[in-house]
């Protein structure tokens, strides 16, 4: 005792800061040296703690009940640093849970901390973890709503699932900020029994609470997701709550796990136009046959983008869907439906849809014309080019462009045909073929291109000239020359570029 005293005297020669932090230690020995010797002749019998407590943690404990708001933060601090061993001090820790005293603290790096019994003991809880629990889970019944918070902060960072069940009691105590923390409590936890409870949440009249629910069921289903909780994530699916019905069936479609396809066709039928939607796109990919026929009856759907994600689903299960779509769906009396039907055909890309894909380029609807042209440009298959060739001159300036696009991929296996096609009576045929020779660079298309520059339209005329600029030929020099003096001014603009490309050659 006599050197402690003196040790402290010899510190009031030095600066404050350094004489604080050397101090604080010896008061805490002080104190503690003071309660053994007094307990050690007159309080045996007082509030005795079990005989099987060290000596340093009933020393602690002690100093938890100090009159001194320092010494009791320096007792917490320590028992903090046990660990699960100071399991005997948990009640006398959560006595100070409502002790907000301010104390000033100095780390060992010089820092000044500003903290209180309560922080110290809420984060001595919180490292002593799971015999802390039921002790706290009795807290969740005090009538004190700053305790309550307290207590559920406690019980989600120690992260027990024994303490989902108590949580899930104060999602529906009065106090709002309780509410919210026993939320994110819960969304900390990830366990799936606090799915319906926090979709109840979301029915909030706080949107702090609202918020704090939605937040903690991204949480619960982002972990079953990683653990792969297959049950788990197909329950949630089944909740009326849309939000939560998303989030799960989304996750159900990472997992790419068969058992989720029977609940996900079940999701088409949902009355939320976005479950649908995730659910069409969950099984494309899973890529499961058993949802073809499923999906094809969503392209009747009444929301566009339920229509587009069971297309788009239909396309990635790809060969199953094909007979299908060839047998039912190209053949359907809705316009929309047939369009859709041969867009989807042209990215599976099998070629038994080209011939009912061809007869589709004849169909009275300029929409599916153009979708049936489209598709047999990805098929890329010989059979269509003279179909297509007859595209080019369809009336309707879609079609056309689509048949062009879809004669521009085949290159060399119709050229012959493009040249004859310069020839025809139909303007719209002459002028494609003239654009789509140029843009195949084909030296044999040279001639032709040049006749096509006295064209009695001026379209044709246009097109020949910026072909040859693509093609670059000697032999269309002196011809673009003569077409400078063209009657028509864009024709003339053309021979001039295309002239000037030469001179870039």
């Amino acid at each position: 005792m006599e050197r402690l005293l003196r040790l402290s005297a010899s510190k009031r020669s030095l600066p404050p800061a350094t004489r604080w932090r050397c101090l604080l230690p010896c008061a805490l020995a002080l104190v503690l040296l003071m309660w053994g010797l007094s307990s050690s002749q007159s309080h045996q019998g007082r509030d005795a703690n079990p005989s099987d407590i060290p000596v340093s943690a009933k020393i602690l404990i002690e100093s938890l009940r100090s009159g001194s708001p320092l010494e009791r933060c320096l007792a917490a601090r320590k028992l903090a640093e046990m660990g699960n061993a100071a399991a005997p001090s948990i009640s006398h820790l959560i006595a100070l849970l409502g002790d907000t005293t301010p104390v000033l603290l100095q780390s060992e790096g010089g820092e000044t901390i500003s903290t209180s019994p309560e922080k110290e003991a809420f984060r001595a809880l919180v490292q002593i973890g799971a015999p802390a629990v039921d002790a706290l889970a009795g807290l969740l019944r005090n009538k004190d709503a700053s305790l309550q918070k307290r207590a559920v902060e406690a019980l989600g960072a120690i992260r027990s699932r024994r303490a989902v069940e108590p949580l899930i009691g104060v999602l529906t105590v009065e106090d709002t900020a309780t509410r919210a923390a026993a939320a994110e409590a819960l969304g900390e936890l990830g366990d799936p029994r606090a799915v319906g409870p926090l979709c109840a949440l979301l029915r909030d009249k706080k949107l702090k609470v609202k918020t704090s629910a939605h937040a903690a069921l991204e949480k619960i289903i982002a972990r079953l997701k990683e653990n792969r909780e297959v049950e788990a994530l197909l329950a949630a699916s089944r909740i009326g709550d849309c939000a939560v019905k998303q989030m799960a069936i989304k996750s159900l479609q990472e997992t790419g796990d068969p058992r989720t396809v029977e609940p996900l066709i079940e999701s088409l039928r949902d009355d939320d136009k976005n479950v649908r939607r995730n659910a069409a796109l969950a099984l494309g990919a899973i890529r499961d046959p058993r949802a073809v026929v499923p999906l094809i009856e969503s392209l009747h759907d009444d929301s566009p983008g339920v229509r587009d994600a069971a297309a788009r689903a239909l396309a990635e299960i790809g060969v199953p869907s094909v007979a299908p779509l060839l047998a039912s769906v190209l053949k359907d009396p809705q316009p929309p439906i047939r369009a859709k039907a041969a867009a989807i055909l042209g990215d599976i890309r099998d070629t038994r849809a080209v011939v009912p894909l061809v007869e589709a380029l004849k169909d009275e609807s300029p929409l599916v014309r153009s979708e049936a042209a489209a598709a047999l440009g990805k098929l890329q298959d010989p059979l269509a080019a003279e179909p297509l060739l007859d595209a080019i001159r369809d009336k309707d300036p879609l079609v056309r462009d689509r048949a062009a696009s879809a004669l521009r991929g085949m290159g060399v296996t119709v050229i012959d045909k493009l040249i004859v096609a310069l020839r025809e009576d139909d303007l719209y045929a002459r002028s494609t073929a003239a654009s789509l020779l140029g843009e195949m660079r084909e030296r044999r298309a040279v001639i032709p291109l040049i006749e096509a520059l006295k064209d009695p339209t001026w379209l044709v005329r246009f097109e020949a000239a910026i072909s040859l600029g693509k093609i670059k030929d000697p032999r269309a020099i002196e011809p673009l020359r003569d077409a400078l003096n063209d009657k028509d001014s864009s024709v003339r603009a053309a021979a001039e570029e295309a002239l000037s490309a030469f001179k870039e050659h």
